[in-house]
């Protein structure tokens, strides 16, 4: 067992996609790149996932999500006692919305990981390398 881990974990849109409906996913995939997008349509799709998640058991989150099931896999192989998690996501408006439920299930969910969480948190990339405007 590993006393301490630090996870740097990226997001990408895969628990936004991951089950989506065909018209959903390919709106998601045609704005996958965009910092502004049309809230009133983004929003209903990422609190369904947000409910889906709640609603689900752990090997159906890891399904839902390359993401927990990224974090699950080096979470269950190295068993830490305590763990560090950084999230770095895009500045797009999905690698936010998706950061954001990443955080929220690892939050919610003790079987992902150690029960000794000591931080998880999203990073901005800009918080990483200076950005010239």
């Amino acid at each position: 067992m590993t006393e301490r881990l630090l996870l740097v974990s990226t997001c990408g849109t895969s628990l936004l996609t991951n089950g989506a409906s065909a018209d959903d996913r390919a709106w998601l995939t045609k704005i996958a790149n965009e910092v502004e997008v049309d809230a009133a349509r983004l929003m209903p799709i990422v609190e369904e996932r947000r409910k889906s998640l709640e609603a689900a058991d752990a090997p159906t989150r890891r399904k839902m999500s390359a993401e927990l099931n990224g974090i699950g896999a080096v979470l269950d192989r190295y068993g830490p006692k305590q763990r560090f998690h950084l999230l770095i996501h895009t500045d797009t408006a999905l690698g936010k919305a998706t950061a954001d439920l990443v955080q929220e299930a690892l939050g919610n969910q003790t079987s992902l990981g150690a029960s000794d969480s000591r931080a998880s948190m999203a990073v901005e990339p800009w918080a990483l390398t200076p950005h010239a405007h």
